[in-house]
């Protein structure tokens, strides 16, 4: 499900669109890689995403371009603004917000014992449902694909942030592109299949919760029983 990182060759110091400086990796993966970036027009710390197409056309770009519009149009506390986004060198980029603080995939290696509390899971679902009903919403909807421990960050104010929008994928009735992206384990059955849908992020949210909770990374389509215990948690 996932393309070769291996080209990716941004370097400290890069300058894309003679504006982003290039400050350092963040992360990598199957899609692309998230760095951290200095914006020397407007003078502030930004996070360039780097994405890989599966395939160079002028379709290919056409629709980067106008779901890169539509993600720009979003506007969520719990995830961050899309503030620009350009194609250079055959790659595609999307600028947004830097986001600080520590994701759960960290913070549940840190914390862990060997999940994390229900209570804590549960907060932080509840955070992330809201981010998604509003994605699902939108007219068309947007199907974020690619929900797991390590796109939730927490940030330096304790809110709970989706963040990464480099895969997320807007639905419409004439929709025929068919994709394969996102990450074994967390990704249902229907996506490995090319036909994503809004309750796709759903599975994988649950997905998620369930590696938060016992600590252990989610195996494709199976999931043992979370053991109950005694915590009575009342939603607020």
């Amino acid at each position: 499900m996932e393309n070769s990182t291996k080209n990716l060759s941004l370097q400290k110091g890069k300058i894309l669109e003679g504006r982003y400086e290039i400050k350092k990796l963040i992360k990598a993966g199957g899609m692309g890689a998230v760095y951290k970036a200095f914006d020397r027009t407007l003078e502030y710390i930004c996070a360039v995403k780097e994405l890989l197409p599966s395939h160079n056309d002028i379709r290919a770009t056409e629709w980067f371009r106008w779901e890169a519009e539509l993600l720009a149009g979003l506007n969520h506390p719990n995830m961050p603004k899309v503030t620009d986004y350009f194609i250079q060198n055959g790659r595609y980029y999307l600028v947004m917000n830097f986001i600080e603080g520590e994701d759960l995939a960290k913070l549940l290696i840190k914390e862990g014992n060997p999940g994390l509390s229900e209570e804590k899971v549960i907060e932080i679902a509840i955070e992330i449902l809201l981010v998604l009903d509003y994605l699902h919403t939108q007219k068309p909807p947007v199907v974020y694909r690619d929900v797991k421990p390590s796109n939730i960050m927490i940030n330096k104010d304790g809110k709970v942030m989706l963040i990464d929008f480099g895969i997320a994928r807007v639905l419409t009735d004439s929709d025929k592109q068919k994709t394969t992206v996102g990450t074994p384990g967390y990704a249902p059955v229907e996506q490995y299949r090319g036909k994503v849908e809004v309750r796709s992020d759903i599975y994988s949210l649950g997905a998620t919760m369930h590696h938060l909770l016992t600590g252990l990374a989610p195996l494709p389509f199976s999931f043992d029983p979370v053991k109950k215990s005694t915590l009575v948690y009342q939603m607020k």
